[in-house]
């Protein structure tokens, strides 16, 4: 099994839903989030794809200001219980491993572990 490992020095950006059509800042915010992930993940992968069942792990660091995706098992001793919402973090990050070409479809996450640390 590969590994495809990165630290995105941003704030991580939270889900949020739209009306159809909206281009609101947060919205047009929530897009270019994907697509710098998208990005550099595909730059981090070097061509590597999976096809078949994969396990994510996620970090989003507010002290720092990082998006960590690794696969990796990282014990954490301060985990952030603000908003937001950690399902909200992931699906952004699942949808960037999607449009980076790393998966063809996000279904094939078969294992999530996400924390939110500060």
């Amino acid at each position: 099994m590969g590994t495809v490992a990165l630290t995105f020095d941003t704030r991580p950006v939270p889900w949020s839903r739209s009306v159809r059509g909206d281009r609101s800042a947060r919205r047009l915010k929530q897009d270019k989030y994907i697509q710098d992930l998208a990005m550099m993940l595909k730059l981090a992968a070097r061509g590597k794809t999976f096809d078949g069942s994969v396990s994510v792990y996620l970090e989003f660091d507010y002290d720092r200001k990082q998006t960590q995706i690794s696969i990796s098992d990282n014990q954490l001793s301060r985990h952030r219980i603000k908003r937001p919402d950690i399902d909200n973090l992931s699906k952004m990050v699942l949808e960037a491993i999607e449009k980076s070409g790393l998966v063809n479809d996000d279904a094939q996450v078969s294992y999530l572990r996400a924390e939110k640390v500060e």
